[in-house]
């Protein structure tokens, strides 16, 4: 029997801004895009002299620039819910001052062990929110039945395999 209401997918996690994250999955999925970007730069590097590939090689920069950036701040609106904040907080990610602290802070301070206002658990999408009197702004129940899920599992070996591509590329690189 599956529990109702929303599931856990990898599009949740990257590109929906209700529910929790921990720290794990929150510096996993930055990793993931981290090094998905440091790819395709180091792809640009590699083919300077052509500019064809060049030219492709930044088209794919534009690319995982354009899904990267939004996908960063649901990941980040997710672990303030995590914390107990509310996602406009998540703009201060995108002020370069900040963006270092901010991320350091997000990566170790330590979401609220119960459940708040925006989910049950961690790592899972946030509650399925139901009226509970005829007036919606008066009281909401949330439900809590669904199981919590790991996402550092999943990401694990996508960021392992990109890891190993990279100093793969690097090694053809130094060596040519």
């Amino acid at each position: 029997m599956t529990p109702e209401g929303p599931q856990p997918s990898m599009t949740w996690l990257f590109f929906s801004p209700s529910g929790r994250i921990g720290r794990l999955p929150f510096f996993l999925s930055w990793l993931f895009w981290f090094l998905i970007g440091g790819f395709v730069v180091a792809r640009m590097v590699a083919n300077e002299e052509h500019e064809t590939a060049l030219a492709l090689w930044t088209l794919a920069f534009v690319v995982s620039a354009l899904i990267s950036l939004p996908s960063i701040a649901m990941l980040a609106i997710k672990r303030l819910h995590d914390i107990g904040y509310p996602g406009p907080l998540s703009l201060c990610l995108f002020i370069p001052v900040l963006s270092p602290v901010v991320f350091i802070a997000l990566c170790l301070w330590p979401g609220e062990p119960g459940p708040n206002e925006f989910g049950a658990h961690s790592d899972e999408p946030g509650p399925d929110v139901r009226p509970l009197y005829k007036n919606r702004a008066t009281a909401y129940v949330a439900r809590h039945d669904r199981p919590a899920t790991c996402w550092p599992r999943q990401l694990a070996p996508v960021t392992i395999l990109l890891v190993q591509g990279m100093t793969t590329e690097i090694r053809k690189t130094r060596y040519d």
